[in-house]
């Protein structure tokens, strides 16, 4: 799990600037896909207070990296356009 999110967070960070100058086309490499899909919520992890402990962040850490149905979500939130049929929502 943890290695995961290193994985994860690593792919973020190079891609970062191609991300955030809107030089990356959702969809042509689903690593950075997922990790633009992932990162709202391990930044916000990664920035908050562990109230609930050890185990209470490990939970937390393992449903933030925990697929769901709302591929394209994160990607509209910041901006990016999912390609058609990438999860299943048409390109705006």
């Amino acid at each position: 799990m943890i290695a995961r999110a290193r994985r994860v967070l690593g792919t973020y960070d190079r891609a970062e600037t191609m991300i955030q100058a809107g030089l990356y086309d959702p969809g042509s490499d689903a690593a950075i896909d997922e990790a633009i899909r992932l990162w709202p919520g391990l930044d916000a992890f990664l920035s908050e207070d562990a109230p609930d402990g050890i185990a209470g962040s490990f939970a937390r850490l393992e449903s933030l990296l925990e697929p769901d149905d709302a591929a394209g979500a994160a990607s509209d939130a910041r901006g990016l356009k999912p390609k058609a049929g990438l999860s299943g929502s048409s390109p705006r």
